[in-house]
């Protein structure tokens, strides 16, 4: 798994590429855990890259979005490539993240 990590206009972003799994969880959860802490408005998660994301991804992902919203910051995801996409369905990730399609999108949503 790797990551970029840029801050434009208050709003940090991640794109992870790869796989997400249980050995790189809390490498990435601090990585992100910083990037929402180092913002101004929150955080946009792009999943464009990433082809697998293991069970325990699903519960960091949760647990950020607990975080920023006690910073009274948001988080979103986007760019989700469509197996990943069934899988929030699944799990009913998508009831309580915000995911959107495009990393403008996510921009937009952050700035509301």
């Amino acid at each position: 798994m790797n990551y970029d990590v840029k801050m434009d206009n208050g709003v940090s972003s991640v794109c992870l590429k790869g796989s997400l799994s249980n050995d790189m969880i809390d490498e990435i959860k601090d990585v992100l855990t910083a990037a929402i802490s180092d913002s101004d408005s929150g955080l946009v998660v792009n999943l464009v890259d990433v082809s697998f994301l293991c069970s325990a991804a699903f519960g960091m992902f949760f647990s950020l979005h607990t975080f920023a919203l006690r910073s009274n910051k948001k988080i979103c995801f986007c760019c989700v490539q469509k197996d990943i996409e069934k899988l929030f369905t699944i799990t009913g990730v998508q009831r309580y993240m915000n995911i959107v399609k495009s990393h403008d999108e996510a921009l937009s949503f952050l700035h509301q």
